[in-house]
Order: C-alpha cells, then sequence, then structure tokens
C-alpha cells in the first residue's frame, strides 16, 4: 500500500504533514516553493558583478530551511531539496539546462548551505540531491563538493534509455 506523502510545496505552514500524521503515513518534504527566495538573490548577485563562479552566501535563505527542520523535523526522516533543479531559476540565469553546466556551480554551494541548515534544526536529517536518470548532475556536484551533504540521491526516469533520451 501508499506509505509516503511528497509534498512540492512545503513551507513553515505545512498542511501536509496532518494529511500523513491522520494516515499514518512517512512524509517526505520538498521545498520547490521555497526556493523562488533564491532566484531574487542570484539576480541581485548577478546585477552587483555578474560573477557566479564565486562563494555565495545563502545563509538568509537557509534559514527558512533551519526552522523548517526545527519545527517539524520530529515527524521527518528525509527533506527533499527541490523538485527538479534544472527547471528552476538556476539554468534561466547562470546557463546550462538538463545536461548540467553553469548552474551547478551556485546550485551546490545553495545545497550545502540549505542541507547544514537542515541539519542545524534536524541532527537526525538526511537531505536528498534529485537527478535525472542517468545520475548525470551527480558527478558535477561532487566536483563542486557536494559529496558530504548528499544523503540520498533521487533520479527522475523520464525515460529508460539512452538512446531515446529527454530533452
Amino acid at each position: 500500500g501508499i506509505g509516503w506523502i511528497r509534498d512540492g510545496e512545503a513551507s513553515l505552514r505545512d498542511l501536509a504533514l496532518p494529511v500523513a500524521r491522520a494516515n499514518d503515513l512517512c512524509y517526505l518534504p520538498c521545498f520547490t516553493g521555497i526556493t523562488d527566495s533564491v532566484c531574487e538573490t542570484i539576480v541581485k548577485e548577478l546585477e552587483r558583478d555578474g560573477n557566479v563562479d564565486r562563494a555565495w552566501d545563502f545563509s538568509k535563505e537557509a534559514e527558512v530551511f533551519y526552522e523548517y527542520a526545527k519545527k517539524y523535523g520530529v515527524d521527518i526522516d528525509v527533506y527533499d531539496l527541490v523538485n527538479e533543479p534544472h527547471n528552476r531559476c538556476w539554468p534561466k540565469l547562470l546557463g546550462g539546462g538538463w545536461w548540467g553546466g553553469d548552474w551547478i556551480k551556485v546550485f551546490v554551494p545553495w545545497g550545502r548551505q540549505v542541507t547544514q541548515a537542515i541539519q542545524r534544526g534536524d541532527h537526525q536529517a538526511m537531505v536528498l540531491w534529485e537527478d535525472v536518470d542517468q545520475l548525470m548532475w551527480y558527478p558535477q556536484f561532487y566536483e563542486r563538493g557536494a559529496f558530504d551533504s548528499i544523503a540520498v540521491i533521487s533520479p527522475h526516469p523520464y525515460n529508460l534509455h539512452q538512446e531515446t533520451p529527454y530533452p
């Protein structure tokens, strides 16, 4: 039967967690909605100096994740960093896309800071980083230093064979 609920709009006013509790289900929050503030930070930083390959400070945005984990961590084992990062603002603002690229240079520092914030709020937390079916981004994440932040990789199987890649 069904054992999990996954919600892509997890927020400090989480509405899916009570449903999971009421139905004795595990809950996997996904922070797609919360990441919108990251786009605003990226735009401001690009306007300021345009340098995308440096240490970006997302500590202000990460505090929301800390508060979430502190508030709800007792009910959560795994947190999904963000759904389909290649469809969010990173590639649009920084370059790259489905196959990875420059967006990963900023995504990894953001992901590391968010992971650390979640783990400060919930010391037992595991953070899931999404990838696609061929684990194309994981080597790029690893090269950029994310190896100590990733507890779980979730490949999204949009296609089953390399002969028919998406898009």
